[in-house]
């Protein structure tokens, strides 16, 4: 099966709203940590509670459901870490255009006399 992706349309924030986003995405890290980390707790319980056929698939599942949990927690991380950065960026370029743009004296530019006259 081919996997396809659809391109994503640019969401532009504020600095606020960035950092709002950031939270959102530590917060489901944190949660899918601690859930993946109970559904893996969960196989030995059920291989405690159990015997016979079955149990051993039973703790193979919530095994691997803990580790799935795991994963999307580690993506989740990276994806808020990346996002940060995305956010640092994005403020430094401001600050560097905003002394670029104070640092201009308008008094020392020439106009392009071709641009004037067609003015």
């Amino acid at each position: 099966m081919e996997t396809t992706f659809t391109e994503v349309p640019e969401i532009k924030l504020n600095p606020e709203d960035a950092r709002v986003v950031t939270g959102i995405l530590k917060d489901a890290q944190e949660r899918m940590r601690t859930a993946a980390s109970a559904l893996g707790g969960l196989g030995d319980v059920v291989h405690t509670a159990y015997t016979g056929a079955g149990t051993g698939q039973a703790v193979e599942n919530y095994g691997a459901l803990g580790k799935s949990g795991r994963v999307l927690g580690d993506i989740l991380e990276q994806l808020e870490t990346d996002f940060t950065l995305v956010i640092t960026s994005g403020e430094e370029m401001d600050l560097d255009a905003q002394g670029v743009v104070n640092g201009v004296n308008i008094n020392t530019i020439s106009p392009d006399s071709g641009i004037v006259a067609g003015i």
